[in-house]
Formats: C-alpha cells, structure tokens, sequence
C-alpha cells in the first residue's frame, strides 16, 4: 500500500483525511516540513505539506533521495 506523510496536520485535517482515504496508508506529523523533519517521510511515497511549511531545494532533495516520488500542497 502506497504511504502519503502529513506534515503539519491538525486534527481537522486528519478526521476529513481519513473520511475521504480509500487506497492510501496516510501517516500524519504534527511538525512542519522542514530540512531536519524531512527524514520523517523515509518510506513514504507522497508528502503532503502544509502553507508554512519549507520546500526549499534541500528538502526537495532529501525528499527525493529517499524515494519520495509526489509533493502535494494543502
């Protein structure tokens, strides 16, 4: 089953998640997306980030060196 890591999600976010996931394992992290919390994602093939959270050129590499293939945006 394919895994999509949340960062930063808050429980609104979880509950409306959950209720409209059919295909997906979803792992949330309370944290935001950031260079150092980016390895939270290792095994995932999706990561969702939230409005706050960096998407710099290092977290994109670290995302993508550990096999992390979608950034998605909320």
């Amino acid at each position: 089953m394919k895994t999509i890591a949340f960062f930063d999600a808050k429980p609104y976010d979880q509950e409306s998640f959950d209720r409209a996931n059919r295909h997906y394992s979803i792992r949330y992290e309370d944290c935001r997306l950031t260079a150092q919390t980016a390895p939270l994602a290792v095994g995932c093939e999706a990561v969702c980030a939230f409005v706050n959270d960096e998407i710099g050129r290092d977290v994109v590499l670290a995302l993508s060196d550990m096999g992390v293939k979608v950034l998605a945006m909320r």
